[in-house]
């Protein structure tokens, strides 16, 4: 792995932030909801949560699969390879998505009855937005290995600081209205997509690569790197 400079800053700072403030984003949402959630509310947001992640296991297995080639393209200077690299974790991420997503929502709906807990729109609500959550971190599967493999790391953490950043505000904001766990879940969903999108613009900019599922689909003609 390849440290760069970015500015005064050697790039291996940016890795390391970006993997505490992964790990610090993770639990972010049950930390903070455990202030002012009751002991129910916040297991089951909980519960739902750790369903929910079922669906983006694809990321992971996307990832691991393109990030020997990515790493070899990016080492060759090659930007037709990158391209191609992340298409096939597209490619790969986009089935699982679409089984593990309506299976993720059944079996919350199966444990939500089997609890006893109220199917109400409060629990609807944290359903979908959690599930939301995961599904963008699937849609956008190509950005975490292509700020490991390309030297972005730096960038992925001022995206991951400005995602926690706006994960307190909008909580601030939106806790004067209600308590309710699905303000939390809300904020989760905004926070995530927020992030991903950022890195993503930067990883268009910087590689003019698309790190979306919708590389499938898009055959765009792209300048070489600069």
């Amino acid at each position: 792995m390849e440290w760069r400079r970015i500015g005064r800053f050697p790039n291996i700072f940016g890795f390391w932030g970006m993997q505490a403030t992964n790990a610090l984003s993770a639990g972010i949402d049950v930390m903070v909801g455990g202030l002012f959630l009751g002991e129910a509310q916040l297991g089951y947001y909980q519960l739902v949560k750790r369903i929910a992640n079922v669906a983006a296991l694809p990321q992971i297995v996307a990832n691991w699969s393109v990030i020997v080639a990515l790493g070899k393209a990016h080492g060759a200077d090659d930007a037709i390879g990158i391209r191609h690299a992340v298409r096939h974790g597209a490619r790969i991420a986009l089935v699982p998505l679409a089984v593990l997503l309506p299976l993720a929502a059944a079996v919350i709906t199966g444990v939500t009855f089997w609890l006893g807990y109220p199917m109400d729109g409060t629990a609807l609500a944290i359903a979908v937005l959690l599930l939301a959550a995961s599904a963008t971190n699937v849609v956008f599967c190509g950005n975490p290995v292509l700020v490991l493999q390309t030297g972005l790391e730096y960038w992925a953490l001022m995206a991951q600081i400005a995602a926690m950043v706006l994960f307190g505000a909008c909580l601030l904001l939106l806790l004067h209205w209600s308590e309710s766990p699905t303000v939390l879940a809300s904020v989760q969903f905004i926070s995530i997509l927020a992030s991903n999108a950022v890195l993503w613009c930067v990883i268009w900019r910087r590689l003019r690569v698309d790190s979306s599922l919708f590389a499938i689909i898009t055959h765009r003609q792209v300048s070489e790197r600069t």
